[in-house]
């Protein structure tokens, strides 16, 4: 996970910065639960293979674009 444009100072005023706050948190959270989506954790997402499309292909692709599948 990258963060960027987020300083120590936005963090101790949140109240002036709610989005930026809310988006850290967000990202985290987020970080979190993808986290565990892989095929190691979860062997059944080999159903989620598409026609010509090889394990590898579908090792390369993110966690948020295997749920979506």
């Amino acid at each position: 996970m990258k963060v960027t444009n987020v300083g120590a100072s936005e963090l101790i005023e949140g109240e002036k910065f709610p989005s930026i706050v809310l988006g850290l948190i967000w990202q985290l959270v987020k970080a979190h639960l993808l986290n565990s989506i892989n095929l190691k954790n979860h062997p059944e997402l080999v159903r989620l293979l598409e026609d010509g499309e090889t394990l590898a292909d579908l090792l390369k692709l993110p966690a948020d674009q295997l749920l979506l599948r």
